[in-house]
């Protein structure tokens, strides 16, 4: 948690960080585990003990103690991954045939020309990346190359560079041409 604090890349990261430096996680993770250990013995008592008429709960009670327990360590798991993500951030490729817009895309959310566009396919020949903000989440958007058939030399060696640093990002969004909608190429780069 110290070094979380350290290292936090925005203030919600480091928010996360000082709660989890106070022990929020632990507490949270030592309650489900008190709950859970309860719920246990309860069960054997019953099981264990059935002459000793112990005031037995209904199995309704277990099953929705049992469910709700799931709920919490299940949200608990979901939390490392927001955890993750504001410790290290998000990378988001922008994937796609040469011309459909990624690079002005990127440029739109960035609010500034940090790719270059044209008219002409194939300005992109290598990935571009650009770190901001997005409501405290440190995200990385990446621009490749689109992805042309018949690439050779430095444009081919960009678009397995793009492939390398898509494979490595957390998601991958594929663009495509609105007015043409889906072509073959398109299905090809989803399936990769």
């Amino acid at each position: 948690a110290v070094a979380d604090v350290v290292a936090a890349r925005s203030e919600r990261a480091l928010r996360r960080a000082q709660a989890q430096l106070r022990g929020a996680l632990g507490g949270r993770a030592a309650g489900l585990r008190r709950r859970a250990i309860e719920l246990a013995a309860e069960i054997e008592a019953t099981l264990d003990f059935p002459e000793d008429d112990l005031e037995v709960a209904p199995c309704a009670h277990v099953a929705a103690e049992a469910d709700a327990l799931g709920r919490e360590a299940r949200a608990l798991g979901a939390s490392f991954r927001e955890g993750r993500a504001l410790r290290e951030g998000l990378e988001v490729a922008l994937v796609g045939r040469p011309n459909v817009g990624k690079s002005s895309l990127l440029n739109a959310l960035v609010g500034e020309e940090r790719a270059l566009t044209d008219a002409a396919p194939g300005t992109t020949r290598d990935f571009v990346e650009v770190e901001l903000e997005w409501d405290g989440v440190p995200v990385t958007l990446i621009d490749t190359a689109g992805a042309a058939a018949g690439a050779q030399g430095i444009e081919a060696r960009g678009l397995v560079l793009g492939r390398e640093r898509v494979q490595r990002a957390d998601v991958a969004l594929l663009l495509v041409e609105a007015e043409a909608g889906a072509a073959a190429a398109d299905r090809r780069l989803w399936d990769e």
